[in-house]
């Protein structure tokens, strides 16, 4: 996985940040998750919107693969 930043997060929403980064399975962060009272559970559903999004933003902004395809499809110049 790349590295995901996401700028304009209180200190709260980067302990719980950190909190989710640090869990393991699943079941841990639903554990984490349903301890949490209505409110944080939002707020750590909205964090966990933001992961998605960034991770999303660096999978369109690497075009890596598509370069490698495009590459075994162009013309070679002649020598």
């Amino acid at each position: 996985m790349n590295e995901i930043t996401i700028h304009g997060v209180t200190k709260r929403q980067k302990r719980m940040l950190n909190i989710m980064w640090n869990l393991e399975t699943e079941q841990e962060y639903f554990e984490w998750y349903n301890s949490l009272d209505t409110e944080l559970q939002q707020e750590a559903e909205l964090l966990q919107r933001l992961i998605i999004m960034a991770e999303l933003d660096n999978d369109v902004c690497d075009t890596t693969d598509a370069k490698e395809v495009l590459q075994q499809f162009m013309v070679k110049g002649a020598s």
